[in-house]
């Protein structure tokens, strides 16, 4: 097999120039007009995308659709910090007032309601995301993204697969561990880590 006089790479019988460094081939004349290639452009042209991340990286697709992405689950968490707040607001603001009149701001119940504070938020964004995405398709922010949550085979997910897709959103942190271990092990960039699991995936109307 003939090789590349500059770089050793294998040539074909086509080969014009290097592929991999764009040296012309001894006694094959360039066609008239043609311009030499750059080095590395074929292999460049010819790559593959890795991974989720470097789908993300390269594809200005890829990038509007995980902003449309982030956009909305800030409008969803939003939603729902607004929904707790009322709640608080109902529920626990009468039993600090109680607590202040009494003299123990501190006590042992009102601690335990500001650390569980967190946890509640997650647990209530869960429900959300489930009952949203597993009866109407897609939460409010997805809506209004023109996002919607599909099962990988067609149809809308059932509440199963809701479930398991949004368990992460307990906390933001292992959402962020969800979204970012899910792109970089899989091509396909529509897919958190636990979207692959579910059997789900998020789509654009």
């Amino acid at each position: 097999m003939a090789k590349c006089e500059k770089c050793g790479s294998p040539l074909t019988d086509r080969d014009i120039y290097c592929s991999n460094c764009g040296t012309l081939v001894a006694g094959r004349a360039a066609p008239s007009g043609s311009q030499q290639p750059q080095p590395g452009a074929a292999s460049v042209r010819a790559e593959a995308p890795r991974s989720g991340i470097d789908t993300l990286i390269r594809s200005p697709e890829a990038q509007d659709y995980w902003v449309r992405r982030l956009v909305a689950v800030l409008i969803d968490g939003v939603i729902v910090y607004l929904a707790l707040g009322i709640l608080s607001a109902l529920v626990i603001a009468p039993a600090f007032i109680v607590s202040i009149l009494s003299g123990r701001v501190f006590s042992a119940g009102a601690w335990w309601g500001f650390m569980s504070f967190p946890f509640a938020v997650g647990l209530i964004m869960i429900l959300y995301f489930v009952v949203s995405e597993s009866y109407w398709g897609a939460t409010l922010g997805k809506s209004i993204m023109g996002l919607r949550v599909t099962a990988v085979g067609g149809g809308r997910p059932s509440l199963g697969q809701t479930f398991l897709r949004n368990i992460s959103k307990l906390h933001w942190l292992l959402l962020l561990l969800d979204t970012i271990v899910g792109l970089a092990v899989q091509t396909e960039y529509r897919q958190k880590f636990s979207d692959r699991y579910a059997g789900t995936i998020v789509m654009k109307k």
